[in-house]
């Protein structure tokens, strides 16, 4: 029997309350890897082997349909979760222009999987498929027995000898909170209620590898210190204020409890003018005498109409360059110049971050409603591969300003453009009141599974790198992601090159 050998044997059972026979629901596993779909057809893959890493998620798909109405009791009896996913409408097709409309398909529906639900039974409907989540954090080998009624299948988990870093290697930072959520959740912004809720998101969020803008009650309260000190958190968003006094102080304070180094000021968004440029250089050159050696950020996705680059006026005053993955790759017709510049920074020893948000579209991958399950993971494979990059930033993870409700209205920034779903909206709002928690909080969704699966890929990739040299790990990198434009479409080439990685570095005694 292999190292990898099965250690205990746990089971999942899911009895069938309904007035028709058992053998009416067909069923199959489904990678999570894919979105499943009202129409997507049952498969017959009854038996399935998942990998990972000591304390990574793991997580597959149980899709499954009747041929009449059924009532599926689900009982779970393993330290696993078990979730819904269900459906949110949109409001037509998406009015984009694909370069190929076989490949993405999928793009092009009206309906899609994504709000993960805590479930103890699922309803079918005749001829619709569902889907069931279920994910579980890997420590040791295990057999995982699923049981439906008179049927039995099992799961393999296969566990590598070596486990991911509890610090991210990837820096991120999103937005969380906003006047939308507070609407939502009928409480004020900056009231106990609000930080209570928002507490509850932030800590989603690092649960899904993924540190907030800002903590909860703030940088400056005891309370939001404490999750500043919190080894997930890889960032956040220094307070500024144009009292120099005040400013000195919290820089004082922030660096005697040993968080200032990654904080980062972020006073200005996307610049497209001159005068934006200047109002940086103000800011950093006030800040370089209150502040000494803190970064600041900046966003951007174009540079102005004369064609030069934030780059060309801003090399002496920005540390942290947050550059929109289509401006890095083609810099809007400047060819390869920004990804140049960025480079001659990152070499000067500043950071360069990617990002992504309402755009960019296909071919570019992005986490919007209506990009592929392997598009949202790939996007972390990307920026590992772009060798300079260090960071991610993501502008919402709870705009709800625009919709009443995202559950039913995921158009959430009609302002740009109302065919764009789920832009700055990567939580559902769960409320007690509706059943969708014992008491009101975060729901998940396939794109935040999605996301940690890429962030734990580049803890992988970055351990690739410590066992093999950075060189190699980019050739690896490369091989599923050859540019921003170019990357592996198909879910099973991408998992057995993923098992590859992870039982080639189990295999070397520096992998522990």
């Amino acid at each position: 029997m292999s190292r990898f050998s099965v250690a205990v044997i746990m089971l999942v059972t899911i009895g069938i309350v309904s007035a028709g026979e058992a053998e009416a629901v067909t069923w199959s596993f489904v990678s999570a890897n894919q979105k499943v779909f009202p129409d997507t057809e049952i498969g017959d893959r009854h038996s399935v082997i998942l990998h990972a890493a000591r304390g990574e998620y793991v997580s597959i798909q149980i899709a499954l349909r009747s041929e009449q109405d059924e009532l599926l009791d689900l009982a779970v009896d393993m330290p696993a979760e078990i979730f819904e996913c269900k459906y949110i409408d949109t409001p037509g097709v998406a009015a984009w222009g694909f370069p190929d409309e076989e490949r993405y398909s999928d793009l092009r529906r009206e309906v899609y999987p994504d709000p993960l639900l805590p479930v103890t039974e699922i309803a079918l409907e005749s001829g619709v498929t569902r889907s069931l989540w279920l994910r579980v954090q890997a420590e040791e080998p295990q057999t995982i027995t699923v049981e439906f009624g008179e049927e039995r299948a099992e799961i393999e988990l296969e566990v590598w000898p070596f486990a991911l870093p509890e610090t991210p290697t990837l820096r991120t930072a999103i937005g969380l909170g906003g006047a939308g959520f507070a609407r939502i959740y009928d409480t004020e912004i900056g009231s106990e209620r609000y930080h209570q809720l928002y507490s509850r998101y932030y800590e989603a969020l690092l649960q899904y590898r993924l540190s907030g803008y800002r903590p909860p009650w703030g940088v400056m309260d005891e309370r939001g210190q404490q999750y500043l000190i919190d080894p997930r958190v890889t960032s956040f968003i220094l307070p500024y204020t144009g009292d120099p006094d005040r400013m000195r102080e919290i820089w004082r304070q922030l660096t005697a409890l040993g968080i200032a180094d990654w904080g980062w000021f972020y006073n200005i968004d996307e610049p497209t003018t001159l005068e934006e440029y200047e109002t940086v250089k103000g800011q950093v050159n006030y800040l370089r005498r209150v502040a000494p050696g803190a970064d600041y950020g900046l966003p951007f996705y174009t540079g102005l109409p004369d064609g030069s680059t934030p780059f060309d006026h801003l090399a002496d005053f920005v540390s942290m360059w947050m550059i929109q993955t289509d401006y890095y790759h083609h810099g809007h017709g400047l060819g390869d110049r920004v990804r140049r510049q960025a480079t001659e920074r990152f070499d000067a020893g500043d950071e360069i971050w990617l990002y992504t948000a309402h755009a960019p579209r296909v071919p570019f991958c992005n986490i919007l409603l209506n990009n592929t399950a392997l598009q949202h993971r790939l996007l972390f494979w990307q920026v590992y591969a772009e060798h300079i990059a260090t960071g991610y930033i993501y502008w919402s993870s709870t705009y709800w300003d625009q919709t009443d409700d995202p559950w039913t209205d995921i158009a959430t920034v009609k302002n740009i453009d109302g065919h764009v779903w789920g832009d700055g909206s990567l939580f559902y709002p769960g409320l007690a009141e509706k059943g969708h928690l014992p008491e009101d909080g975060p729901i998940g969704s396939i794109r935040l599974e999605a996301i940690r699966a890429g962030l734990q890929d580049h803890d992988l990739l970055m351990l690739a790198e410590q066992v093999w040299g950075r060189e190699r790990a980019q050739q690896l990198a490369r091989r599923m992601v050859p540019s921003l434009v170019d990357y592996v479409t198909d879910h099973e080439e991408f998992a057995a090159f993923r098992v590859e990685l992870g039982r080639r570095l189990a295999a070397e005694p520096r992998a522990d």
